[in-house]
């Protein structure tokens, strides 16, 4: 029984070099977790604004600069 454990060949995806498929995924991944986390304070906006009747031009007028700093973190 021994000798089969020893024919396993090692596990390849943990000694080779990562794939392109899987470093686009964990890329995307990465992407994906920091447009949330940048938006949620944006949607928190927006919501009070709706409370407030505010108009689209005025929520872009008030939020401008988390706006164009959304824009730049990913430019």
């Amino acid at each position: 029984m021994s000798e089969a454990r020893d024919a396993v060949p090692p596990d390849e995806s943990r000694t080779g070099p990562v794939s392109a498929e899987r470093l686009k995924a964990f890329t995307d991944a990465v992407v994906a977790i920091a447009m949330t986390l940048l938006i949620l304070p944006l949607m928190e906006s927006v919501f009070d604004a709706s409370r407030e009747d505010l108009t689209a031009g005025d929520w872009v007028t008030d939020n401008a600069e988390p706006l164009i700093s959304f824009a730049l973190s990913f430019v």
